[in-house]
């Protein structure tokens, strides 16, 4: 078996591990109970552990990228793309249900906030933490640069704020999607970099 299918089936596993997880934290949140401690312990070691899985798929993540930019197949190109792509909806969603958790938490306190007889601390509460609403937007295409430098900006503004900025992705998932997004001549200015976490964008 070779490192790129031995890593997939790693990964494969722990998403696995990971939708049971996120299985549970909903039913969790669905019968969740602000006054029952239990639930309350309970949310917060399912969230640490989501966490923890969090973590290391990207870090196998990072592994497949890099293997898949090493390949030598016509095809690889493609398939680091997919991968990329595949792996951020799969943390997004992840990262998602660690939200949700904070969501219900933040409704918790405002809950038992207006039990009490302080008004002031009521307004204060309610006006911090009212529920933010994350609309889910089209996915953001940003097109390839190759050897027009009249497009470079656009290029570089639409790849800043897609993905070089997304905190959610490692120094080595961006380095990644640059090399996908480029095309020659581009391309070839940076082939001589390997793809790990020290080339920071």
């Amino acid at each position: 078996m070779d490192e790129l299918t031995k890593k997939k089936r790693i990964r494969a596993g722990h998403r696995g591990s990971a939708t049971k997880i996120v299985s549970k934290i909903k039913e969790k949140l669905t019968n969740y109970n602000s006054e029952c401690e239990t639930d309350k312990n309970a949310l917060k070691q399912l969230r640490d552990t989501l966490k923890d899985k969090i973590e290391a798929l990207k870090n196998l993540d990072a592994m497949i990228i890099e293997l898949l930019s090493d390949s030598k197949d016509e095809d690889a190109e493609e398939e680091l793309a997919k991968e990329i792509e595949e792996s951020d909806d799969i943390i997004a969603d992840m990262q998602k249900v660690i939200r949700d958790i904070s969501d219900v938490t933040n409704e918790a306190i405002v809950q038992s906030a207006t039990v009490t007889d302080d008004t002031t601390l009521n307004s204060s509460l309610s006006s911090e933490t009212k529920k933010i609403i994350r609309a889910k937007l089209p996915k953001l295409e940003v097109k390839k640069f190759g050897d027009k430098l009249q497009e470079w900006q656009e290029f570089w503004d639409s790849f800043d704020s897609a993905v070089n900025q997304n905190e959610g992705l490692a120094d080595v998932n961006k380095f990644a999607y640059l090399r996908s997004l480029l095309i020659e001549p581009a391309r070839s200015a940076i082939s001589g970099f390997a793809l790990t976490s020290a080339h920071q964008l």
